[in-house]
């Protein structure tokens, strides 16, 4: 891992403590795939949600899926997960209603 990763890990231990505790790796390799994972879920997720394709969201599912599967606790971030999914649906839906009202005025 990179320096900036390892700080982003250290910080995430740090607000959740207890995110790892049923995580249990002996072989490094495999541990730091997870770890990068876990990373690269948190920034998909920090980005706004004009940003986020449906596609983002369904690779984020995928990725939660399988870091709680090995063990992670993330409570948090499924949360997260499922407000960006309903608010960028809702988004989706307003430009859906906009370009049909854009339509019939010509």
């Amino acid at each position: 891992m990179f320096p900036l990763q390892v700080e982003s890990v250290n910080k995430l231990f740090e607000k959740y403590p207890d995110i790892a505790s049923n995580f249990r790796l002996e072989n490094p390799h495999l541990r730091t795939t997870y770890l990068n994972s876990l990373l690269c879920l948190t920034e998909i997720l920090s980005q706004s949600t004009e940003k986020i394709s449906i596609v983002d969201l369904a690779n984020a599912h995928s990725t939660l899926s399988y870091l709680t599967k090995a063990g992670f606790k993330l409570d948090w971030l499924e949360k997260k997960l499922k407000e960006l999914g309903k608010t960028r649906m809702q988004q989706l839906e307003q430009n859906l209603k906009d370009l049909k009202e854009l339509k019939q005025e010509f």
